[in-house]
C-alpha cells in the first residue's frame, strides 16, 4: 500500500491559442501543486494541455488512482456546459459552429473524471474546478454561462469556483492568482479541519474578496466511515433515551408536586439525571 495521503491530478490550462488567454492560471496551477505535495499527495501535474494531452494524462491518472483511497481533481482554465454536461477546454480548442463537431472534436468532458468517481464510492473523490473565469468566444446558442450544476455519486465532493451558470474572476497578470485559488490556498493546508468547513471557510474569503460578486458552490456527499458512523448512532440513541428520561421524570416531578409532604416527593428528590 502507498503510504501517501492521496493521489492527485492537477491542470492548469493559462496559454489558449485562439480563445481568452488565463494568465492567472499557471501560477494557481503551480502553486496548487506545490500545496498537495505538501500535504503528502502524489501530484500528476500537467500545464497548458492540447486535447490529445488531456486525454493522456488523465487516463494516465485514472489508471493509478486505483492504489489510492483519496482521489483529487484540480483544475484551472477554460470551462463550459453544453446541453447540461461540463467540458474542460484544451489550449488549442477552435470553435465549430457544428454543435455535435465542436464537442466530439474540440472539448474534453468532465465527465471522463465523473465517471470514474462514481464507480468508486468506497474512495474519497474530489473535484475542485476553477473553471469559469471568462467567457471563451463561444456563440451563446450553443454554450451556456459557466459550468453547469453537477450530480456527483457517492463518496464525491465537487467544489466549484462560483455558483452554477456564473463566471468566476482571477488576477489581471501572471503574478497574482485567481480570487477562489487565492482563498483556497490560504485554508487548504490548515490541518485537523473536515473539507466541508474548510470550504466554507474558503467561501467566506471569496466572497468578502469579491464584494459577493462571486459565490463558491459545493456538493458533498463524502461517506463518513463506519466507526464514525456506528458512533454517531451510539450518540444519537443516547440522546433520544436521555430526552425520554428527561421527559417521564417531569411528569413524575410534576404528579409529586400535588402532595408536598408525601413520602414519594422525598424519593423523587434524590433521583438524579
Amino acid at each position: 500500500m502507498i503510504n501517501k495521503k492521496g493521489v492527485a491530478l492537477v491542470i492548469a490550462n493559462s496559454a489558449y491559442i485562439t480563445q481568452p488567454k488565463l494568465k492567472s492560471c499557471k501560477k494557481d496551477g503551480e502553486d496548487m501543486r506545490g500545496a498537495l505535495e505538501r500535504l503528502n499527495f502524489d501530484v500528476f501535474f500537467a500545464e497548458n494541455q492540447n486535447r490529445a494531452e488531456l486525454f493522456n494524462i488523465i487516463s494516465e491518472f485514472l489508471k493509478n488512482a486505483d492504489l489510492y483511497s483519496t482521489v483529487l481533481l484540480y483544475y484551472t482554465g477554460h470551462g463550459v456546459q453544453i446541453d447540461g454536461e461540463n467540458y474542460f477546454v484544451p489550449i488549442d480548442c477552435t470553435y465549430n459552429p457544428i454543435k455535435a463537431i465542436f464537442v466530439a472534436t474540440q472539448l474534453v468532458g468532465m465527465r471522463v473524471v465523473q465517471d470514474y468517481m462514481d464507480a468508486h464510492p468506497e474512495k474519497n473523490n474530489i473535484m475542485i474546478l476553477d473553471a469559469c473565469r471568462s467567457e471563451p468566444g463561444f456563440a451563446r446558442d450553443i454554450v451556456g454561462t459557466g459550468l453547469a450544476e453537477m450530480k456527483a455519486g457517492s463518496g464525491t465532493f465537487v467544489a466549484f469556483a462560483t455558483a452554477p451558470n456564473k463566471t468566476a474572476g482571477c488576477a489581471a497578470d501572471e503574478n497574482g492568482n485567481g480570487f477562489y485559488t487565492e482563498c483556497l490556498l490560504r485554508h487548504i493546508e490548515q490541518p485537523n479541519i473536515k473539507i466541508e468547513d474548510m470550504f466554507k471557510e474558503v467561501r467566506k474569503d471569496v466572497i468578502a474578496l469579491t464584494k459577493g460578486a462571486q459565490i463558491p458552490w459545493e456538493l458533498s456527499l463524502i461517506h463518513i466511515s463506519e466507526p464514525t458512523r456506528q458512533a454517531e448512532t451510539s450518540y444519537a440513541v443516547f440522546s433520544l433515551k436521555k430526552k425520554c428520561y428527561i421527559e417521564c421524570y417531569s411528569v413524575f416531578f410534576s404528579v409529586l408536586s400535588s402532595y408536598p409532604k408525601s413520602h414519594e416527593q422525598t424519593i423523587g428528590k434524590k433521583i438524579k439525571i
